[in-house]
């Protein structure tokens, strides 16, 4: 390290990387279907082998997600004719794959060249870009290089540390993961063929993420909808508080307690938020989808995400706060509930059998009229929806103990009332058009 060298900051070393980006762009003049090849690409794969310099690696993550930005990061690039293209060019695949990769450890195909002459290649891995633990993190530290020689000029007698330049590749490692999973969450809105590629992605080979709270625990992730599950089980345990305030990779078990939300905080409740998003999208009317989340344990996971902060179960106002970080993260786990309880009846059970989460989820779905005993509030409270139906028929079927209180019978009764209406005005509509004859 020269002695006359102008150490780097942060803002400084991503001005250089977005220059290097832009200079080695591949997407330039591409059509769709080479654009979702570039996406689904090897993580800086070159001849087959995985490139351990961290500034080749931070360079291609941020090149990936700023594709997925550009080509599928609207709800208007993802619908209708441009979605059904997407999807048939493999995009559903694509960001699958990188959402695998990122969490994954990557076996037998990029081997770390100083397991290159060990007798035990079969074992050696690259340790996920985006680790879940401790362990996982240092191994990720140790497994890379600050920079090669095809980057050097670049920096000239510019230098920087290599904690700085692996929080910023962990950094752009979440922004990928951001946009891949709002690609999902959009090309799943509204596409039920889109909805069947996730559950019948296979990942490349059978891996177990083991629960943070029970080591002997595990989630068996083989397709897409176990992929979406371990995303939420990446953040099991930890408070939404605890997320906001999680700090930077390369920082030391012993650096101070954070008391304000931070920048990585803030990213990790966007991809939380991002995978909540394309659970409930996914799980809109598809049976065999939501009986793959129930079987993998998702119901269990956002109840108790839901539940987590809860300080009065009576006390609805402390259920979905509008003035936190994480409100819109807790209405997409509860849409995602409700979803789930429509097409799956063991979930339904499970809801109906739990007070609290039905009063939280009656709130959800009406807001703070729906959750009251006053008939005259419920006046403005929107259609009740399939899956709300289902867990408060559940647990009027018994599964409650101490039986339907009378927020949850106006709710009820009046969705009967509504119905009984409906047919009624049905039947004058086709008497009106001499469908059905005058009585």
């Amino acid at each position: 390290m020269s002695t006359g060298a102008c150490q780097l900051s942060v803002d400084e070393l991503n001005d250089v990387l977005t220059r290097l980006e832009i200079v080695e762009d591949p997407s330039t003049n591409c059509n769709l279907n080479e654009i979702v090849q570039l996406i689904e690409a090897p993580f800086g794969c070159v001849d087959n082998e995985r490139c351990e310099c961290i500034i080749c690696n931070i360079i291609n993550l941020q090149s990936r997600t700023r594709l997925v930005k550009c080509h599928m990061g609207s709800m208007a690039q993802c619908r209708g004719a441009r979605g059904e293209e997407l999807r048939e060019v493999g995009a559903i695949s694509a960001v699958l794959n990188n959402l695998w990769r990122l969490m994954v450890p990557q076996l037998n195909q990029w081997v770390p060249r100083h397991h290159k002459n060990s007798t035990n290649v079969a074992n050696a891995s690259y340790p996920p870009l985006l680790p879940s633990s401790a362990k996982d993190l240092l191994l990720t530290h140790s497994n890379f290089t600050l920079q090669c020689a095809k980057h050097h000029k670049s920096f000239g007698e510019h230098i920087f540390s290599d904690s700085v330049a692996f929080d910023i590749m962990h950094s752009s490692a979440l922004d990928l993961a951001v946009v891949c999973l709002g690609a999902l969450r959009d090309l799943s809105c509204g596409s039920a063929l889109s909805r069947s590629a996730i559950l019948e992605w296979a990942s490349p080979f059978t891996v177990n993420i083991h629960y943070r709270c029970n080591s002997d625990k595990c989630l068996v992730v083989q397709n897409g909808i176990h992929l979406l599950c371990a995303y939420i089980l990446r953040y099991h345990e930890l408070n939404w508080e605890d997320i906001l305030l999680l700090g930077e990779c390369s920082s030391s078990s012993a650096a101070p307690i954070l008391t304000s939300y931070t920048d990585r905080g803030k990213k990790e409740l966007r991809l939380l938020t991002n995978t909540l998003g394309a659970i409930r999208n996914t799980s809109h009317s598809t049976p065999d989808v939501c009986q793959t989340f129930f079987e993998c344990g998702l119901t269990d996971l956002l109840v108790w995400r839901l539940t987590s902060d809860l300080v009065n179960v009576l006390d609805l106002s402390t259920n979905i706060d509008n003035t936190r970080y994480w409100r819109e993260a807790k209405y997409r786990a509860a849409g995602s509930l409700i979803n789930l309880a429509e097409k799956c009846p063991p979930v339904a059970y499970q809801l109906g059998s739990d007070r609290r989460m039905i009063l939280q989820l009656i709130e959800t779905w009406g807001g703070a009229h729906a959750v009251s005993t006053d008939s005259k509030k419920l006046k403005g409270i929107p259609l009740l929806h399939l899956g709300l139906a289902a867990i408060l028929h559940a647990a009027k079927n018994g599964a409650l103990n101490g039986g339907l209180d009378d927020v949850m019978k106006n709710i009820l009764e009046k969705e009967t009332i509504r119905k009984k209406r409906a047919q009624r005005n049905e039947h004058d509509r086709k008497r009106q058009m001499n469908k059905i004859p005058s009585e």
